[in-house]
């Protein structure tokens, strides 16, 4: 696209309508990212990984506290806790018939924690035990990386049409009525690099009790950080290499939030650990910096100043009914199902403080969380083969999708652990498949992403 430089009217007039709403790029956080903000993996420690999170009513295991605080209560000692893992991303991505692929590896600490177990002195009372834990817990990784490749044939698919249909002027040297001018060659060549990066997690003081030795009680509280990055480039190109359009978004997101659990535990029968938990939402408040610039005809660069602004959000809550059985002390069977009540995910702020933009975004999330967010259902199945003072371990898992655009998951581990006295060493591998389906922009073909999660963990745990 041949615009002139020297333009100044043209710049102008680029700036003011880039300014007033920039382009289809341009937004403060999408659907999928609120519903990633809300996802808790339960990795905990090696040994709960390697039973697929199906951990909430195991005996005497770090990782059920964070499911279940009355699981606390089933520790007759104290503990220190250190879980060091690995978390790789093998990412595909398809677009009109092209693939490409790329892998990143991060480390990570899944958990850290210490527990106090107390003996009430009162031997006539019918609550034996006060037991208190706090720790570090690794909820979510947003580490990623896409890159999309591929060739758009329609016309009308194009984002300079894009632009065109919104924003005329932009693309006046060759807008023939509102659509793209015959020198506008197609197919066009199409590319976007997007790369995420982050991670959720929180610090968590728990406390438990048991009454008559049959009836266990927990309840935890809290604080939780959040930290977000997006970048992404995309760059258009027609047949004949003449008009070239590119644009870069960055956002920033971080912030801090609170909740808390209340969780019962039952044994009815020796061995049988039957436990009811909620977790409330977490109620995040998070600060936000939109950069973006575009170059509309491959020469011109419209820089944007940085937009800040803040929002609160509130993330599902979450429901977990868990059972466990130990066949003296050979084997052991874990059960968790959960409900989590996307739907009730909400963004909340001061929007009429924000630019239109961002404040139209938001609205617009809202209602897409009402309409497509929805109840998921998340089943964990684990087991336990203990041989003298070593274990074995596996687990499946179904994973229910928060929203229409992401597709429910299943994962697989498996584990192993020693013991030597008072210490233990446990290692674990999961396997976690995902997709989901997005647009580069609101008149693109869709972009379909899946995503490989492998993830390798060591604890390291020493009781006292």
């Amino acid at each position: 696209m041949q615009l002139n430089k020297n333009s100044k009217r043209m710049k102008r007039i680029l700036t003011c309508l880039l300014i007033a709403c920039i382009s289809s790029f341009s937004f403060a956080q999408t659907a999928n990212e609120i519903a990633q903000f809300s996802q808790i993996y339960n990795l905990g420690t090696a040994r709960s990984i390697g039973m697929n999170g199906a951990a909430g009513a195991l005996h005497s295991e770090y990782g059920a506290i964070n499911i279940n605080p009355a699981s606390l209560a089933t520790f007759q000692n104290g503990l220190l806790m250190l879980s060091p893992a690995m978390n790789m991303n093998d990412n595909k991505s398809d677009y009109q018939g092209q693939s490409t692929s790329d892998s990143r590896t991060n480390f990570i600490l899944t958990g850290a924690g210490i527990v106090y177990s107390f003996e009430n002195g009162n031997k006539s009372s019918a609550f034996s035990r006060f037991n208190v834990s706090f720790g570090y817990n690794y909820n979510n990784s947003f580490n990623g990386y896409y890159a999309v490749l591929g060739n758009v044939q329609d016309k009308n698919q194009s984002y300079a049409q894009n632009l065109i249909s919104t924003y005329p002027s932009i693309y006046a040297p060759f807008n023939n009525g509102g659509q793209l001018s015959a020198n506008y060659q197609m197919p066009v060549s199409q590319a976007e690099k997007l790369t995420t990066s982050g991670f959720s997690a929180d610090y968590t003081l728990s406390f438990a009790t048991t009454y008559m030795d049959k009836i266990l009680m927990g309840a935890s509280a809290s604080i939780g950080n959040l930290t977000y990055e997006r970048r992404s480039f995309f760059v258009e190109d027609d047949a004949s290499n003449t008009y070239k359009t590119s644009d870069q978004f960055d956002n920033f997101t971080s912030g801090i939030g609170f909740n808390f659990r209340l969780g019962v535990v039952y044994i009815p029968i020796d061995n049988l650990n039957i436990g009811i938990a909620a977790q409330s939402p977490t109620f995040y408040s998070l600060n936000a910096e939109n950069n973006e610039f575009v170059i509309p005809d491959g020469q011109t660069r419209i820089e944007l100043t940085n937009e800040k602004f803040s929002y609160k959000l509130r993330t599902p809550w979450r429901f977990t009914l868990s059972a466990s059985y130990n066949f003296t002390s050979i084997a052991t069977i874990s059960f968790d199902y959960e409900a989590i009540t996307n739907n009730f995910t909400l963004i909340d702020g001061d929007f009429n403080n924000m630019s239109q933009q961002v404040s139209e975004n938001f609205r617009t999330l809202n209602q897409t969380i009402s309409n497509d967010f929805k109840l998921a259902m998340n089943v964990r199945l684990g087991g336990e083969v203990r041989i003298s003072n070593a274990f074995i371990r596996a687990g499946v898992a179904y994973i229910g999708a928060p929203n229409k655009t992401i597709s429910d998951s299943f994962s697989g581990s498996l584990g192993a652990g020693y013991r030597f006295g008072d210490a233990s060493i446990d290692a674990a591998y999961r396997y976690m498949g995902i997709s989901e389906e997005y647009q580069l922009y609101n008149t693109s073909p869709t972009v379909k992403s899946s995503i490989a999660n492998h993830l390798i963990a060591l604890t390291f745990s020493y009781r006292f």
